[in-house]
């Protein structure tokens, strides 16, 4: 989750706040209905955002305690460091969109899995996704970066799939996942503190 692009105009032509302060307090006071609604736990909120009263979700998810809920965003920025670290994940990357694409590396892995044993203690369970980009030529050095990636600490990559037209994001599809694995592996493949699992995120226009 996250407060959404400040550059999409489809926020403001729908009426929803376009400012970034107002945009981040909506969305810290919905996280915690969503939290509470997700536990099955009846909320009534008198908020800035949301008035609720007795809420309930009905059926509730089926996983326990809840689904789990990662945050998005620019990890660069405190406020979305500060947020993600209260929730179960992160899938963030570095730069505004303004900038060049530039990697989450390793040493960013390893900020964020101390930022959070900081924060919550050494055995707090957290996933880090990183990726959010289109996958590269060179398909082995794409595996020995995700690797790479997996020795850190993360637990998800995340390959993206411009928009494009229907023929290319079909073929992104059957492509599947890049396999970091051996064959006679799963393509999640357990390790010491994580398992890693690469996924393809295909857009259709």
């Amino acid at each position: 989750m996250g407060s959404g692009d400040l550059q999409d105009p489809g926020f403001g032509a729908a009426s929803e706040p376009t400012e970034a302060k107002a945009r981040a307090g909506r969305l810290d006071e919905a996280l915690k209905i969503i939290d509470a609604l997700w536990r099955g736990v009846p909320v009534t909120n008198q908020g800035t955002y949301f008035q609720l009263t007795e809420l309930t979700m009905n059926p509730g998810p089926v996983q326990r305690p809840r689904i789990p809920i990662w945050m998005g965003g620019d990890w660069s920025l405190p406020r979305v460091r500060r947020r993600a670290l209260w929730w179960d994940g992160c899938c963030v990357y570095k730069g505004s969109p303004e900038q060049a694409w530039q990697d989450m590396t390793t040493s960013d892995a390893c900020e964020i899995r101390g930022a959070v044993a900081r924060k919550r203690g050494e055995a707090a369970v957290f996933d880090i996704c990183f990726g959010g980009r289109e996958r590269q030529n060179d398909w082995e050095q794409e595996r020995e970066h995700s690797r790479a990636l997996e020795a850190a600490g993360v637990s998800w990559w995340n390959e993206w799939v411009k928009p494009s037209d229907r023929d290319r994001v079909t073929e992104a599809v059957r492509r599947g996942p890049l396999r970091c694995a051996t064959r006679r592996e799963t393509f999640s493949r357990q390790c010491a503190n994580s398992s890693f699992v690469v996924t393809t995120v295909a857009n259709s226009p």
